[in-house]
């Protein structure tokens, strides 16, 4: 047989007695407690009892210790309110004030990068740094960017979103405009960059396309706003006239040549190679020298934005 643990004390206390409570005057319960001894020394098993119950105790002061030492640390870790980037994610009125009669200030561009100060009820007070301008937006015309630990990898989660739905080019470009800026350097020049950079370029060629067009379609107010911001991210878009009479906007593939410096997959390598190389976007008169070798009767020169030579690796053509 097992032996006890701990060992038996005899009751220094005569046993507690259950009496028949409908009869019993001088005790309002069933059990009997012996007032005199209350403090006499208990069983084996009230022991271990009470040795669980002290344990408990234990385990909850150190559970709460804890929980104080990480909410310390999280207030600690935790980033200031504001200032802090934000992005329109509608066209909408900037206002003079946070309700909507106030006085017009501006009209701002769905993607435009906004500077976030402060908050008052369901309108965030921001400055636009283009314009030089404040005022106030209602919180749901502006997408926060994300910021901390996480943040690159939230943007692109973000910017694969805006990619499968058409007329959000705008706030496309400021989404892979943000994604660049909360990049580490590795990541800009791995798969991650190189999916900012397809995007930059599928969304310009995407508003190019839209301006091509030989009659307007609705929202041409629209467009004209995601030229202007495509044009604040520093994306440059060529005109000329084309055979039909009509104006021809193509992109100048910047974006798709430095997705071809980046870690790019074949797929984004060939979709910025044919970019590069479309035949509509080609001058029929375009302002550049001749070369020396061509000959005189030659009325065409390649495009500015021509394919980066091939890399050294013994082949006639990549």
């Amino acid at each position: 047989m097992n032996e006890l643990l701990t060992p038996v004390r005899s009751a220094a206390t005569p046993p507690l007695g259950v009496a028949d409570a409908r009869h019993s005057q001088s005790y309002g319960c069933a059990l009997r407690l012996d007032w005199q001894r209350r403090d006499g020394p208990l069983g084996r098993a009230e022991s271990a009892h009470g040795f669980r119950a002290m344990r408990r105790v234990a385990l909850i002061v150190v559970a709460a210790a804890t929980a104080a030492v990480v909410i310390t640390q999280a207030e600690a870790a935790e980033l200031p309110a504001f200032p802090r980037a934000g992005l329109v994610s509608q066209d909408s009125p900037l206002r003079g004030a946070p309700r909507d009669t106030a006085s017009l200030q501006a009209q701002m561009g769905r993607g435009e990068a906004l500077e976030i100060r402060a908050e008052r009820g369901d309108h965030w007070q921001v400055w636009d740094y283009r314009r030089e301008r404040g005022g106030w937006l209602r919180k749901s015309q502006v997408l926060l960017v994300p910021r901390g630990e996480g943040a690159s990898a939230e943007l692109l989660s973000q910017l694969r979103l805006a990619r499968q739905q058409f007329g959000t080019e705008g706030l496309g470009l400021g989404l892979a405009a943000a994604y660049v800026q909360a990049a580490t350097p590795a990541e800009v020049a791995g798969p991650g960059g190189a999916e900012a950079m397809d995007a930059f370029g599928t969304f310009a060629e995407r508003i190019a396309d839209r301006a091509s067009l030989r009659d307007a379609k609705l929202g041409e107010g629209q467009l004209a706003a995601q030229m202007d911001v495509a044009a604040r991210y520093g994306l440059k878009f060529e005109q000329f006239d084309a055979e039909d009479g009509r104006v021809q906007v193509c992109y100048d593939g910047g974006a798709f040549r430095r997705l071809l410096a980046t870690a790019a997959s074949p797929e984004q390598r060939v979709r910025a190679a044919l970019a590069l190389t479309r035949p509509d976007c080609l001058n029929p008169a375009p302002p550049c020298v001749t070369p020396r070798r061509a000959t005189s009767g030659a009325s065409r020169c390649w495009p500015r934005w021509t394919l980066p030579p091939c890399p050294p690796t013994g082949r006639t053509a990549c």
